[in-house]
């Protein structure tokens, strides 16, 4: 039986430059989910909570990128930098992508993103005015390069990837 090809996860935030890997790996005939309007997120986190292995419905998957479910303001907030280290944990032989692009670039599409939607829902799960976004963001982007990076140290399935070059 052939080994099966190992997973990669886009650990970017989003609008980050995820849809630049997925058309990567899609061009090349590989399955990828990107985001299902966070239901990944949603799985990933659930399974977390449960004690099981997340991603079990999209197993012809090699790769998924969009980790982050926002949009419902009933339920909480799942960010990618709060599930990385549970997927790494489950599958440690997986790759990990941290996208990334042109700062002022990404603030301006993530703020319009979704005809203004995730503007919004953003600002109600930070408790913040949406004006203040942009810092909010290039701060959060600052921090969750620096922990992704401090916590890949030395692993050679870690790629720092920035989709603006």
């Amino acid at each position: 039986m052939p080994a099966r090809t190992p997973l990669v996860f886009d650990i970017g935030l989003p609008f980050s430059g995820s849809e630049v890997l997925a058309a990567l790996f899609t061009a090349n005939d590989y399955v990828w989910h990107h985001h299902k309007s966070g239901k990944l997120a949603q799985d990933i986190a659930y399974a977390q909570a449960a004690g099981k292995t997340p991603l079990r419905p999209w197993a012809e998957a090699v790769g998924f990128s969009g980790l982050y479910a926002m949009d419902k303001r009933h339920l909480p907030h799942i960010r990618v930098q709060d599930i990385y280290r549970a997927l790494h944990a489950q599958f440690p032989d997986a790759y990990f992508v941290h996208t990334h692009r042109d700062p002022a670039d990404w603030v301006a599409t993530r703020f319009w993103a979704e005809d203004g939607e995730h503007q919004m829902h953003a600002a109600w799960h930070a408790q913040i005015h949406e004006a203040d976004l942009p810092a909010h963001w290039m701060a959060e982007q600052a921090d969750h390069a620096r922990d992704v990076s401090g916590y890949f140290a030395g692993n050679p399935r870690f790629i720092d990837l920035n989709c603006a070059e």
